[in-house]
């Protein structure tokens, strides 16, 4: 399969992201849209119509991670503990899990 073709649905281009997002025409995704699910567990889809982006398909699994990381960082006690930590570790303050 070239380079430009990934499952039978022909890949216009790649996103900011690499090559883990897909860019698509509306026209090629719904000639191939039995193909669509295996596309997207190697990351979204990237629909284009026109020219304008028009929608982006992903994997459950890709959606669940996105909602849990929404989630993650909508929490502000955890974030600013993050925060915290990342500059204890930086300034050299750690703890050896080991008691040693």
């Amino acid at each position: 399969m070239g380079e430009g073709q990934q499952k039978g649905i022909p890949v216009i281009g790649f996103g900011q992201l690499g090559r883990s997002l897909r860019i698509v025409s509306m026209a090629a995704a719904r000639k191939a849209l039995r193909d669509l699910p295996g596309l997207v567990q190697a990351g979204p889809v990237l629909i284009m119509k026109s020219g304008h982006p028009v929608m982006a398909v992903l994997s459950t699994d890709h959606f669940e991670g996105m909602l849990e990381t929404i989630e993650i960082l909508s929490d502000q006690t955890f974030c600013r503990r993050l925060r915290e930590s990342i500059e204890q570790a930086r300034a050299g303050r750690t703890k050896s899990l080991d008691g040693g």
